[in-house]
């Protein structure tokens, strides 16, 4: 008889142990999921606070490079900024070669570094980039830039229409895209 009921109440145990688990296990999965929902949504705020803002003319249309005037106005423009030891700056840097070929706006490479290496950086994603060599990073300063690779693309008006990272085909080609579309300026 004492065995029987023993049985009984330590399957009861166990019963109550696995409840008491799954409610542990569902708690601790939904405090971790906030967290990473959390930092999801806290990631982007920081980049939606990074580069110039949004659907708003870019205040610097005339960039100044080697003592010569270009300018942002005319047609659309994509902006990476990169650095050196920047391994997705690196990873990114084909994907950008092939994107600008097939889209017909100006591609311009502010890199965190000397103009040798800025110029050797460059090379490798179109002949027709022009670079920007910031090596004091005054130029992405200037842009509330922080984080690379970051793209900004603007239309041939000089209005920003999108900007962050990238790092696939996809995102690259949309930043060409949205450079590529004129629209009217935003009033």
């Amino acid at each position: 008889m004492w065995s029987n009921s023993f049985f009984v109440w330590s399957y009861i145990a166990l019963w109550v142990l696995v409840a008491v688990l799954y409610v542990a296990v569902f708690l601790l999965y939904r405090h971790f999921g906030e967290q990473l929902l959390q930092g999801q949504m806290e990631r982007q705020r920081i980049l939606d606070l990074q580069g110039p803002k949004l659907n708003e003319p870019i205040d610097a249309t005339l960039i100044t490079i080697d003592d010569s005037d270009y300018q942002l106005i005319g047609r659309g423009h994509v902006v990476l900024f990169s650095a050196p030891g920047c391994s997705y700056c690196t990873q990114v840097q084909p994907i950008v070669r092939d994107v600008s070929k097939s889209h017909d706006v100006g591609l311009i490479v502010a890199y965190k570094a000397d103009a040798a290496g800025a110029k050797d950086y460059a090379e490798v994603l179109s002949p027709a980039a022009v670079v920007i060599a910031d090596p004091k990073n005054e130029f992405a300063k200037k842009w509330n830039v922080r984080a690379t690779p970051y793209f900004v693309a603007t239309d041939s008006k000089g209005n920003v229409r999108m900007k962050g990272p990238a790092s696939t085909r996809d995102e690259v080609g949309d930043f060409f895209k949205a450079a590529a579309q004129t629209r009217n300026p935003v009033t």
